[in-house]
């Protein structure tokens, strides 16, 4: 049996048998989500379809190899990544828990800036969050390491999180 993670987090499971891969998940119908197969490569496995109240997956032919979980990415319909994000803005979850980060600093400044969102993606933490005009933000003592990027008719900011150092995107 193999975790199906969402943002770090364990929101199905699958199982292969032979060469074919079943999964499973709750769905949040108003998004779409693609799977991916993990271990010592990655594989993307296609879109993940409504049965019920379950988002479900079958493919065969999945290469033998030592697969260790798999991985969701989500988006809204029609939504596409968000460069310099490798995922669609709407993958991140709403701030929250900040255990991952023992920064001090670091913690304070995301806890105080607003509309933080937060994801995993391929085992890397990426903080994102809207920038307004002539605002203060929080997060200045960061700025350093920011990447500022548009996406629609706002800005953003994000970094990655590796252990507690940011680093650029």
């Amino acid at each position: 049996m193999l975790s199906i993670t969402l943002n770090g987090h364990t929101v199905g499971r699958a199982s292969l048998s032979g060469n074919t891969i079943t999964a499973a998940c709750p769905a949040d119908k108003k998004y779409i989500y693609r799977l991916e197969l993990k271990g010592a490569g990655r594989l993307a496995l296609g879109v993940m379809v409504p049965r019920g109240d379950e988002f479900v997956l079958t493919r065969s032919n999945i290469p033998h190899g030592s697969w260790s979980g798999c991985e969701v990415l989500r988006s809204l319909p029609g939504e596409n990544i968000c460069p310099p994000l490798p995922f669609a803005l709407s993958h991140g979850e709403a701030g929250g828990g900040w255990d991952f980060c023992s920064d001090e600093l670091l913690k304070s400044c995301l806890q105080a800036t607003p509309r933080v969102k937060t994801a995993v993606y391929r085992e890397e933490r990426y903080v994102y969050f809207p920038l307004y005009a002539n605002q203060p933000c929080s997060m200045a003592p960061f700025f350093f390491c920011m990447r500022v990027f548009d996406s629609g008719n706002m800005q953003y900011a994000a970094i990655k999180i590796t252990g507690n150092m940011p680093e650029p995107v």
